[in-house]
């Protein structure tokens, strides 16, 4: 196959290998984004309870 139709299918092939990787480091980007962002929350509910009144 030649031209623009096996151009498209070398795309698809080649974003299809790499989908697995891609969407575990989209995955792990949002939670280490979204851990470093609500730490301070984190860290305040977990010590609330260890702190008697």
């Amino acid at each position: 196959m030649g031209g623009g139709a096996a151009e498209v299918v070398d795309v698809v092939d080649r974003v299809a290998a790499d989908f697995p990787r891609t969407a575990a480091f989209i995955l792990l980007a949002t939670y280490l984004v979204l851990f470093l962002l609500l730490q301070r929350y984190f860290v305040r509910a977990l010590t609330e309870g260890a702190v008697k009144h």
